[in-house]
């Protein structure tokens, strides 16, 4: 959503995020990867980031439950990993304050004269040409419009979670950086690959 927003504004657009949460996101999420391309989109927006604020990668490995590398893959093009506040900070804080409106609850959207009309919680009513609906999983959008489309269980779990980096065996850490990481056992995966600081 804020990517939208920010680009949109780029090309000329009068841009309003509207988000559900009235408390800040930075700390939502702990990491996030992308390609290269990333770079270069941040800096049409006006977003200095440069590899110092992520780490490149450019295999993926498997581990098995003692800790050897059982399997490696080359990816190209690498991938950079980054600490998800890295991202999120610069794409708000791009926006003029008065372009975002946090704690606002999307009840529905229906057609309206100029386009579109989304209609929150508190009774608020906005009316634009264009919405970008960026949601979530739980998306009120997508559940008024393809009702049918809800999330199934994929068959595991994936284990998220961060770990200092000074709380690492050296040596596993030395083995495994800067790849991306992977344990599979039966039903859960792990899923790891080092990122900058908050």
């Amino acid at each position: 959503g804020l990517f939208a927003a920010d680009l949109l504004r780029r090309i000329g657009w009068k841009v309003m995020v509207c988000e559900r949460s009235a408390s800040d996101l930075a700390g939502r999420g702990a990491a996030i990867s992308s390609h290269d391309a990333l770079t270069p989109i941040l800096h049409g927006i006006g977003i200095a980031f440069d590899h110092s604020n992520a780490i490149e990668t450019s295999a993926n490995i498997c581990i098995d439950k003692r800790g050897r590398i059982t399997h490696r893959l080359q990816i190209a093009p690498p991938r950079l990993a980054t600490a998800w506040g890295r991202l999120y900070r610069p794409l708000k804080h791009a926006l003029p304050p008065d372009c975002y409106r946090p704690g606002l609850q999307l009840v529905r959207v229906e057609p309206a004269p100029a386009g579109v009309a989304a209609v929150f919680g508190d009774g608020t009513r906005i009316e634009a040409d264009l919405l970008v609906a960026a949601d979530g999983t739980q998306s009120t959008v997508r559940g008024q419009f393809l009702p049918d489309a809800q999330p199934r269980y994929a068959g595991y779990v994936c284990w998220r979670f961060v770990v200092p980096e000074c709380d690492l065996d050296p040596e596993f850490r030395i083995a495994i950086a800067p790849d991306f990481s992977f344990f599979l056992a039966e039903g859960q995966m792990l899923h790891g690959f080092l990122i900058p600081g908050l």
